[in-house]
């Protein structure tokens, strides 16, 4: 691989645990695998820090990169992605909803254990058994002093946006980043918009809000000079192959 590289794509995880078959799900031995092999193609994982001086022209990188970000806060991010982030040495940047974080911390049972695929991890919410299924804030906490994990908002509830009105999606924006600062005593400046919907004014009330940078689940890759309020991600697949596959298009796909 030569040359700098001209691009950075943000991967987009949910779940990593054993269960197969749904969209949002990457098993726990595929997503080792993809570690590795970005570590063995010569891969830094960049902080979302780091990205945007990335696209604001302040950071060269000399090697190629990605950002590992990961939606939701779901508890298996810490029993089984976070142990490969150690191994390898890599960061991850994650979402959380405030109000199921605060949830699984009320329930005092976040604990790893048997967790349940997709649709089993909704349900537990439903039935107010985020405990089961999520990030609490003790949890979180361990993950950020690693150095390895850093925390963002992801909202307090997890709204599609887009149909709210100016008022609800300040309170989405505001109080997931004030929970995360009393909590684990992050000043986050980035925000990710739930299933990607997007109100037509929220690059304007993110401004609003103090956020430096928005994510959306739009496809692409980030750019120096792109704009930091309309962040894409990639969604890096269900194998290496598709890994390699998503970054052919930034121009450093590694070796076969």
């Amino acid at each position: 691989m030569k040359g700098v590289p001209a691009s950075v794509p943000v991967l987009l995880y949910h779940h990593v645990n054993p269960h197969e078959g749904d969209l949002v799900t990457v098993t726990p031995d595929v997503f080792r695998e993809q570690m590795a092999w970005l570590v063995a193609a010569g891969y830094e994982s960049l902080s979302l820090g780091e990205l945007l001086a990335f696209m604001a022209g302040s950071l060269r990188l000399t090697r190629p990169a990605v950002v590992l970000t990961f939606d939701d806060g779901w508890l298996d991010n810490y029993q089984y992605a976070f142990p490969v982030l150690r191994e390898f040495g890599l960061r991850g940047s994650f979402f959380l909803i405030t109000a199921r974080t605060a949830a699984a911390t009320a329930a005092h049972n976040s604990a790893p254990g048997a967790l349940p695929d997709h649709e089993g991890a909704k349900q537990a919410i439903r039935q107010g058994e985020a405990g089961r299924v999520v990030i609490g804030w003790e949890t979180a906490r361990e993950m950020h002093r690693s150095g390895l994990a850093g925390f963002y908002p992801h909202s307090h509830t997890h709204p599609r946006c887009a149909d709210l009105p100016r008022d609800e999606v300040m309170h989405e924006l505001l109080h997931s980043r004030a929970l995360l600062a009393a909590n684990l005593g992050v000043a986050a400046d980035c925000f990710c918009w739930p299933y990607g919907s997007i109100p037509a004014e929220g690059e304007s009330w993110g401004r609003d809000a103090g956020y430096t940078a928005l994510l959306t689940t739009a496809a692409g890759v980030a750019r120096p000079g792109g704009n930091p309020f309309a962040i894409p991600r990639l969604d890096p697949g269900t194998s290496v192959h598709s890994l390699r596959e998503v970054l052919v298009g930034s121009g450093w796909a590694g070796p076969a």
